[in-house]
């Protein structure tokens, strides 16, 4: 039984594994993203958007920069937020000098307008 070889386990000096992070489908993982999305829509309002994610149905938040003239696309993951970081992208109308500046920027965590 799982009881008993946790027993057996501790007995012999083996560390105890920790359990693995819920889903984001149970309570808990389920109500902090929906948090996390009630602050961007605060935040962010009409400027944010849940959609689907054409390739595999999966949930993709967009923000659109608008000083940058890029979207933030946030692509989660199955086990987002407790266990996997979301897929960042940045979709732009036409593609403009010092994207790439941007993108980098924003991935070590900057803002759109620099700084």
């Amino acid at each position: 039984s799982p009881a008993a070889a946790l027993a057996h386990a501790r007995a012999h000096g083996h560390p105890r594994r920790a359990p693995p992070p819920p889903p984001p489908e149970s309570g808990t993982g389920r109500r902090a993203m929906e948090d996390e999305r009630e602050a961007l829509v605060a935040i962010y309002e009409g400027d944010f958007v849940e959609v689907a994610d054409p390739k595999d149905g999966g949930p993709m938040w967009r923000i659109a920069l608008n000083e940058a003239g890029a979207t933030l696309v946030l692509k989660l993951p199955p086990g987002y937020p407790e266990s996997e970081a979301p897929g960042l992208g940045l979709d732009f109308e036409t593609f403009q000098v010092g994207g790439d500046a941007l993108t980098k920027r924003l991935r070590q965590g900057g803002s759109p307008q620099g700084g």
